[in-house]
């Protein structure tokens, strides 16, 4: 667990905590605080949109956001998935961004390089943990998409992004139309289709206020 990329350094972070220097000789602390760069690695997206550091998301605020959409969707409309499945998919689908920092297509890399530094970084991360093949697939399953869980949480992963646009819109006057459009066209769900519809007409009587 000694890999950091250069990449990384280079990423917005409030902080970075360097779990390679500090020797836990135990398998939750180790993977506990690998996660623990998620809560200070800022999306980047948000930042390159013009958010300002102090309101922007973190990547764990936004697996929190995901994790917690997808609780109560699978509870309303898909009681017959695996529900702890999704969770864990939801939980652990950014374990790349923890070495490898949260990569956007305005950073000049290829989707096929920016899968293999983060598989790299999700290999590494697990390497050593006695769990960590376990993690490992999971991580697998989110990218690979050929589970039921992974394509609905790869959806949900969207919309959790076109309401963080709608909480930017009503704070400060952010102008969210592009993530709602590009969120709507990634999502094939009808249900959360129907979610994206209503954030857009909020947004809407927002701005006849």
């Amino acid at each position: 667990m000694t890999y950091i990329s250069d990449f990384t350094r280079k990423r917005t972070m409030k902080r970075k905590f360097e779990i390679n220097k500090i020797n836990f000789n135990d398998d939750t602390l180790k993977l506990y605080f690998s996660f623990i760069n998620l809560k200070h690695l800022f999306r980047q997206g948000w930042l390159k949109s013009g958010i300002k550091k102090e309101l922007c998301e973190s990547t764990a605020d936004h697996s929190f956001g995901t994790a917690i959409l997808i609780l109560d969707l699978a509870n309303r409309f898909f009681p017959y998935l695996d529900k702890q499945k999704l969770l864990e998919l939801a939980l652990f689908h950014e374990a790349g961004e923890i070495l490898e920092g949260d990569i956007t297509p305005c950073d000049g890399i290829t989707p096929e390089e920016k899968y293999e530094r983060e598989y790299q970084a999700a290999k590494n991360i697990f390497a050593d943990l006695a769990n960590g093949e376990y993690y490992f697939n999971l991580w697998l399953e989110f990218e690979s998409q050929k589970s039921p869980e992974a394509v609905l949480v790869k959806q949900v992963d969207k919309l959790e992004m076109a309401l963080q646009a709608f909480f930017y819109h009503h704070e400060t006057g952010f102008s969210p139309e592009k993530f709602y459009e590009s969120s709507a066209k990634a999502i094939k769900d009808k249900n959360l289709k129907e979610i994206i519809k209503k954030v857009s007409e909020a947004s809407e009587n927002i701005n006849k206020k």
